[in-house]
């Protein structure tokens, strides 16, 4: 049917045999090929295809982790000897990693390092987590 099995896999080409069994029919063996005519687009489209399944269920085992939106700013007046972890030691939210919550109050704040000089006005969020207790 398919030749020799030299003729079956050539240099940009292969073939996929599937065999399947029918309980109920005509009782025997039928069989089934598929030609890959390149293999390049294969691995491509195989590869297209586990990406998007990778994606999806990354989507899904992050969705409950997505982070929420604070609950309010609460205005900051710094004073001397505040610096940002002290300030976001007082309003981390539960759960959080003091590092991350500093450089939410930085990107929030537009402020290009850690440093704080006395009399400066922070906005600081607050999260509704933090208040539960």
């Amino acid at each position: 049917m398919f030749g020799n099995k030299q003729n079956m896999l050539t240099k940009n080409k292969c073939s996929i045999i599937i065999y399947s069994e029918h309980m109920f029919g005509r009782g025997g063996v039928e069989t089934m090929s598929i030609r890959i005519k390149s293999k390049v687009r294969f691995i491509i489209s195989v590869t297209v295809f586990l990406l998007m399944i990778i994606v999806s269920f990354s989507f899904f085992l992050l969705k409950g982790k997505a982070q929420e939106a604070p609950t309010y700013y609460l205005d900051w007046y710094v004073t001397k000897g505040d610096t940002l972890w002290s300030i976001a030691e007082q309003s981390l939210p539960e759960g959080r990693d003091i590092r991350e919550y500093i450089n939410e109050i930085r990107n929030w704040n537009k402020l290009s390092s850690s440093n704080i000089k006395e009399g400066q006005v922070l906005e600081i969020p607050i999260y509704e987590s933090f208040y539960k207790d």
